[in-house]
């Protein structure tokens, strides 16, 4: 997999007319606006995961409340998402796709708080952190990425932008998974994901352990974000690719 993906890298490099024009990323706001929004990903993407593993496994939902349950994010996210867009073509999208960074990384300190005893409320909290970090993070981040590059090559530049992010979200729940690993043995953690059944007294507080674990170094991961999100400029600069 590794090899292929240098390949296709190196064979881009060598095309005339690349389908996937990666000296776009020696712009720098593009490149930090790419950069940002995958680190992101890593940390969000894997969200609505985690949170079904601990409201089924640990608080003993069912799948069908569960999921009803993860809706208010969605409801923020539809609501603020058009309000930051315009927030960010008036002020710049620096701060506010900084903020949003930092607002889910938030979301997942909280979430690597909880215990068997924590409540829905306590989990809602994180829904509704990670509801207006992501629309404060996203629409800024893509306009500041797409509003780097001359027109001429902004469907390529999109296409980039859509790759990287299809890319962490795929990376994000295998690589909790694996943070899980770190504090429950692989064949156990399978086995527990894999049952869908309430756990044991003696599975529950190290399945609770690898969550809070894996949503801690997320957070983390997330939060460093910020580093190239605050990189770039406040989103009215217009760099062109030459």
């Amino acid at each position: 997999g590794l090899a292929l993906f240098v390949a296709v890298i190196f064979v881009e490099l060598r095309q005339k007319y690349p389908t996937l024009d990666l000296t776009l990323f020696k712009i720098r706001q593009f490149a930090l606006g790419n950069i940002a929004g995958f680190l992101n990903g890593i940390g969000f993407s894997c969200g609505p995961f985690l949170r079904s593993l601990y409201l089924q496994l640990i608080l003993g939902y069912s799948a069908a409340k569960t999921g009803l349950l993860l809706i208010p994010m969605e409801i923020i996210v539809f609501i603020i998402s058009p309000i930051s867009g315009k927030l960010s073509d008036k002020y710049g999208s620096q701060v506010l796709s900084s903020v949003g960074l930092a607002l889910n990384a938030a979301a997942l300190f909280w979430f690597s708080t909880l215990n068997q005893k924590s409540s829905y409320t306590e989990v809602l909290v994180s829904l509704i952190l990670f509801g207006f970090g992501m629309a404060t993070f996203f629409s800024p981040n893509s306009s500041a990425v797409m509003g780097s590059v001359i027109s001429e090559k902004r469907g390529i530049a999109n296409g980039i932008r859509m790759t990287v992010n299809q890319t962490s979200n795929v990376l994000s729940v295998p690589f909790s998974l694996l943070l899980m690993t770190l504090v429950m043995p692989y064949t156990k953690l399978s086995q527990i994901v894999n049952s869908s059944q309430l756990l044991t007294s003696n599975e529950g507080p190290l399945f609770m352990k690898a969550i809070n674990y894996a949503c801690l170094i997320l957070g983390i991961i997330t939060l460093a974000a910020v580093i190239p999100s605050l990189g770039m400029s406040s989103g009215k600069d217009r760099k062109t690719s030459g």
